[in-house]
């Protein structure tokens, strides 16, 4: 099944955001995650070629868990 493309205005806006991540975040992983959090938001599956590694996506799903101190540290 085919997609449509999306309209000017919003391919516009992801092009911008986009720029504004690359240039805002220094790790290539968090560029990668805010980027898929963007084609989520505008409600799109992201290319394949650009998609965030399998990690990312799922930390959104799972809950922190809090970390322990060790003890005689």
């Amino acid at each position: 099944m085919e997609q449509k493309k999306l309209p000017a205005g919003l391919r516009k806006h992801v092009r911008k955001e986009k720029a504004r991540i690359r240039r805002g975040v220094f790790g290539l992983t968090e560029q990668r995650e805010e980027i898929a959090k963007l084609y989520l938001k505008v409600g799109r599956v992201q290319p394949a070629s650009s998609q965030a590694p399998k990690e990312v996506l799922q930390q959104k799903e799972v809950k922190a868990q809090p970390v322990l101190a060790e003890e005689g540290a």
